[in-house]
């Protein structure tokens, strides 16, 4: 049945886009429908549903049928894949500028049956994009008009699951950081602002939240500033509360607690120095080594983001959202000069006497900058042209959004039922509309198809000759950057690191070096592949500098423990000797 409906979807284009657009108008409807607040729980469930079947109308083939994308999502595969039969972080993986919290949610969907694969990794990851807008829009209720919040995030989401870049569809390190960001918000909003909880049941939401905000570090260190900003705001509004040093104290408790649980798995398994090197230390000299200045990027950034499709509608939408609730929030009054004619244009006798802001609004317009500010600043801090640094900008569009709206609703509520319905689903239908150009525009070629073209995973011909060399309970290791191999064949890690980028090249090339042979001489792996030459991601010119020849006592151990078994594609492969 499923093989069947699959086939259809992806024989003609019409078929992948007819369904594509029937459900982004079904899931437009679940945004004006019930615009009743009191009923908020049921209109919940049904818009999250009908989120979730947008995202697989519109990202299913990359989800049966991928085709290989950024390496990045390969390393965290492979991370989860040797996590699977050696669980210690930093002992038998290393996420180089990632931590085990963008391993570890693969490992946990692979527990319900989902496949530690591309198309895996990109349901998970599709899945905790959406998920946490959901669960974030549950928890902001408290702070506005739940329909209003729908409307806001609109944008936000449609471009999520209609995007076709890579650097969006694919598994990223910064999925997590923003997933655990999103989370957060839900019980924090209900903690500060929901009117029935007791004075305990908010201190515990509130060190939930801290310690959802304090996992962040442990994703990506780069997601601290957003984490940072929604703590601080959080903060702020718990200690103008009544019982404010206990709502402190649980909050701070609550975001120190994942740190002070790391602390203690360091200590016992002895990996602290591991841990401040090669993840903290790491980052820095990462950030540190950036390629441009601060001023230039900031410059480039509305250029920049049109590498991603929809992004720049997105923004552009819900900037002028934003600039249109601002207007309508200003109290304008006539001057009233006796030189003025009365002809005079209108505007010359108009002046503008400050904001009427809807209730909260001031909190929300306050929360809404600090967040963006410290999105941007995620996304600019490395100082580096990645594409998918550009997916922190989510963040600060669905904040804006949900002012912009929350506002403008506020505005609507004297309008009747038909003219604000009217008005509303004009506005749906612009805001809906760039997107869906945009994706219509630059489709990828590559997704439509994928199905029929691949039926199942896509493999470079050096992981189908290493699949066929293993033997069951084999552990493999790559000189290179082509952590597919460990994908695609299912074979965990020997050595901690998913790539050696960082052993061939870098300001701690030494440390590397000698780690990866500590590594090779404990674990002993029956296969080692040198992935330098040929097709290979990263390094295909097999210059003396790159091989794993160049390093003399790595060389050394493989001549002494190795034969060359195949070269396939640039890439030799070497079994150890029995």
């Amino acid at each position: 049945m499923t093989r069947t409906l699959l086939d259809w979807l992806d024989r003609e284009p019409w078929h992948y886009w007819s369904i594509a657009l029937l459900t982004t108008v079904a899931w437009t409807v679940t945004l004006l429908i019930d615009r009743d607040d009191r009923r908020w729980s049921r209109t919940w469930w049904l818009w999250s549903g009908a989120s979730v079947l947008l995202l697989l109308a519109w990202r299913w083939p990359f989800l049966v049928g991928p085709a290989i994308a950024n390496p990045d999502e390969a390393q965290m595969i492979a991370g989860a894949i040797t996590l699977k039969s050696y669980p210690i972080f930093w002992k038998y993986v290393d996420g180089t500028t990632h931590g085990p919290l963008a391993d570890v949610p693969l490992l946990f969907a692979h527990a319900f049956g989902v496949p530690l694969s591309y198309g895996g990794a990109r349901f998970v990851g599709g899945m905790m994009m959406i998920g946490g807008w959901l669960l974030a829009a549950r928890g902001l209720r408290h702070c506005g008009s739940f329909s209003a919040i729908r409307l806001g995030l609109a944008p936000v989401i449609l471009l999520w699951v209609s995007i076709s870049f890579y650097d969006f569809s694919g598994y990223t390190s910064e999925m997590p950081a923003i997933f655990f960001a999103l989370v957060a918000i839900w019980p924090l909003a209900s903690a500060l602002r929901s009117p029935e909880l007791s004075i305990r049941q908010r201190a515990s939401l509130l060190a939930l939240g801290g310690a959802l905000l304090g996992c962040i570090p442990y994703a990506k260190i780069q997601g601290i500033p957003l984490g940072v900003a929604i703590g601080a705001v959080s903060l702020i509004a718990a200690w103008r509360r009544p019982a404010r040093g206990r709502f402190v104290t649980a909050l701070l408790a609550g975001a120190l607690a994942p740190s002070l649980f790391l602390a203690v798995y360091l200590i016992i398994w002895g990996l602290t120095q591991q841990f401040w090197l090669t993840y903290v230390l790491n980052n820095l000299l990462y950030a540190d080594g950036g390629e441009f200045s601060w001023w230039w990027m900031i410059s480039q950034l509305w250029s920049w983001m049109d590498v991603a499709p929809g992004l720049q509608p997105a923004a552009g939408i819900t900037i002028l959202a934003f600039l249109a609730a601002l207007v309508v929030s200003c109290r304008w009054r006539p001057i009233r000069r006796p030189w003025l004619p009365a002809d005079a244009p209108l505007l010359s006798r108009i002046r503008v006497r400050g904001f009427s802001l809807s209730p909260g609004g001031a909190s929300r317009f306050l929360l809404a900058a600090v967040v963006v500010v410290a999105g941007v600043y995620c996304v600019l801090a490395p100082r580096r042209f990645f594409a998918h640094y550009l997916q922190f900008l989510s963040v600060p569009l669905g904040a804006l959004g949900i002012v912009a709206w929350c506002e403008l609703r506020f505005r609507m509520a004297k309008l009747s039922g038909r003219a604000e319905f009217a008005v509303l689903a004009i506005l749906a239908l612009l805001m809906a509309s760039p997107l869906i150009v945009a994706r219509l525009q630059r489709a990828n070629p590559e997704m439509r198809g994928e199905w029929t073209r691949r039926q199942g995973e896509m493999r470079y011909p050096a992981s189908i000759a290493i699949a066929q060399l293993a033997q069951p309970g084999d552990t493999m290791t790559v000189w290179g950057w082509m952590p597919y191999f460990y994908v695609e064949t299912g074979l965990p890690q020997a050595a901690r690191d998913g790539n050696t980028q960082r052993q061939i090249q870098g300001s701690m090339v030494e440390f590397y070096r000698q780690r990866y042979l500590w590594d090779l001489e404990r674990r002993r792996p029956r296969i080692f592949v040198d992935a330098v030459g040929g097709n290979n991601f990263g390094y295909n010119d097999r210059t003396p500098e790159h091989r794993h020849e160049s390093f003399p006592p790595l060389r050394d151990f493989v001549a002494r423990h190795y034969f060359l078994a195949a070269t396939v594609d640039g890439s030799r492969i070497y079994i150890r000797k029995q």
